[in-house]
């Protein structure tokens, strides 16, 4: 019986991984997108392996919640015919990302999701709230808690600071909140997804930018000369 003959693509399969990963993440990211069906590009997403046969990816989808992780999943994509040799790959490469990117869905709605990051401000507005009126502390606090928190913030005048400060970062994050606003409208976010994201803003301040973009990923144009 004659040997198995060799794969020669999967026998370059390391390099290529590695250069598509490091180089090529985005282009990487549409693969999994278009080929696992979804209507935004994953959270992450790395080649695994390459032979003359297909590729297979490992991707974590963004869910619709910024509270739960999806899974891990993987994908194996099965080239329409399989190489013939490893000079081939780099072709089929640029190919398949040029059509996953120009097929993949680009105008996914704009999503918005609680976290975790209303925790510290709802503490830190409970505690103005206790601290600068008198009825809720003495029906809050015990009386000697409460001369001892009056003690430490100064007494009238640290109630005083107290207010200016969240004063003023109120109108920081109202700011940031009608800057939230102006971005999702240029995002084409429908008008309660807008409403949902500058209250969040309003209340939690900048790190919603950075649950925005989690959630709804920019859409990267992938350029087929860009892949070498």
């Amino acid at each position: 019986m004659p040997p198995a003959k060799k794969d020669a693509v999967a026998a370059r399969s390391a390099a290529i991984t590695t250069h598509m990963n490091k180089d090529h993440s985005d282009a990487v990211k549409a693969l999994a997108q278009y080929h696992a069906g979804l209507d935004r590009l994953p959270d992450k997403a790395k080649m695994l392996s390459i032979s003359s046969t297909g590729l297979e990816l490992e991707f974590r989808p963004i869910g619709p919640s910024l509270l739960t992780l999806p899974p891990l999943q993987k994908l194996f994509i099965r080239f329409d015919k399989p190489l013939k040799a490893d000079t081939e790959a780099r072709p089929k490469m640029i190919a398949i990302c040029q059509e996953a990117d120009e097929r993949r869905q680009k105008n996914a709605p704009i999503l918005y999701s609680p976290s975790y990051d209303f925790i510290f401000p709802a503490m830190v507005i409970g505690a103005w709230i206790v601290i600068r009126t008198p009825a809720v502390r003495d029906a809050i606090l015990s009386k000697g808690f409460n001369e001892y928190i009056m003690a430490k913030i100064g007494g009238e005048d640290g109630i005083e600071t107290c207010n200016f400060v969240m004063s003023i970062l109120a109108k920081v994050h109202a700011i940031e909140a009608i800057a939230m606003a102006v971005l999702c409208l240029r995002r084409k976010a429908s008008l309660h997804v807008v409403a949902l994201w500058s209250i969040s803003t309003f209340f939690a301040g900048f790190t919603q930018f950075q649950k925005l973009f989690k959630l709804n990923p920019l859409q990267p144009e992938f350029k087929k000369e860009k892949l070498h």
